[in-house]
């Protein structure tokens, strides 16, 4: 499948901002500090 460069850059922009916007949500809702958590605990899990 071959796309143009335009079609590239519009879709890495969409993807931008897709990510620009789940991060954002994250760190407004306070998940964050939950991720942090779980990743811990599934890292010690994991080494167990």
């Amino acid at each position: 499948m071959n796309i143009s460069p335009t079609e590239a850059e519009e879709a890495l922009a969409a993807i931008q901002a897709t990510m620009k916007k789940a991060r954002r949500a994250i760190s407004a809702s306070g998940a964050y500090g939950f991720l942090i958590v779980w990743g811990v605990v599934k890292m010690e899990a994991k080494n167990e």
